[in-house]
């Protein structure tokens, strides 16, 4: 009897570790087909602040004695499993983004903070500010949604009564389908201008501060359901 739980405990550990190596097969995949997709020139996968190729840049003009900065600008198992299945996970990291790294250092700081390792959590947070400037103004970094839409599954006992669910879950891919198209009409075909692909940086805005209200209040409603529970059963 005591073997079956150690047993069912190994096939869930084999069967993460699966879908974990299939992810970054997955990957390796996509990036040989990098030139064809050209995702690294895309501006939503990869800025000039997360670019791997001005991370090279940057690398070589320090070598030749001048300044990087001269000319550009600064640069649980099934959370895991979501954030590395994530479709902008995928794409920023077959687009040559830096966002994973920090993501890295990101996820440190709040493991040594939840785990009360003090240094560990001040290491990560450190190195991550210092990577992009999102950790050391708003702590976790707002301009990577991979990262923190994985976290949520961390709390989809507390967000199952989300209102906007579906509506949240449309806006992001319409977005995501929407923006390549306005920059190619900006830039390329030249029948658009700025302000389309400005829209939808603003409708994007728009659904992260959706998200933002409605998983703080889901939060507060689960905490009061909970409390209200707990004080009838003292009762």
């Amino acid at each position: 009897m005591e073997e079956k739980p150690q047993i069912r405990s190994n096939t869930k550990k084999l069967g993460f570790w699966k879908w974990a190596i299939a992810s970054v097969v997955f990957r390796l995949v996509l990036s040989y087909f990098s030139k064809n997709l050209n995702l690294s020139s895309r501006p939503e996968v990869s800025t000039p602040l997360t670019s791997l190729r001005r991370l090279a840049e940057g690398y070589w003009l320090k070598r030749l004695s001048m300044s990087p900065y001269s000319e550009i600008l600064p640069s649980g198992d099934i959370a895991a499993l979501v954030y590395l299945w994530n479709p902008f996970t995928i794409v920023s990291c077959v687009g040559f983004n830096t966002s994973p790294i920090e993501n890295l250092f990101v996820i440190l700081s709040l493991y040594g903070a939840s785990a009360g390792l003090i240094p560990l959590a001040a290491f990560g947070w450190v190195i991550a500010s210092h990577l992009s400037l999102y950790p050391l103004v708003l702590i976790i970094p707002v301009g990577d949604s991979a990262l923190y839409l994985s976290l949520l599954v961390l709390f989809v006992n507390e967000l199952a009564e989300m209102q906007f669910s579906f509506f949240l879950f449309c806006g992001y891919v319409g977005v995501s389908l929407l923006s390549p198209v306005m920059h190619n009409l900006w830039i390329w075909r030249g029948t658009g201008n700025a302000n389309f692909y400005f829209a939808t940086a603003i409708a994007y805005a728009c659904f992260q501060i959706v998200l933002v209200v409605e998983s703080v209040s889901a939060m507060l409603n689960y905490d009061r359901k909970i409390r209200k529970l707990c004080h009838t059963a003292k009762v």
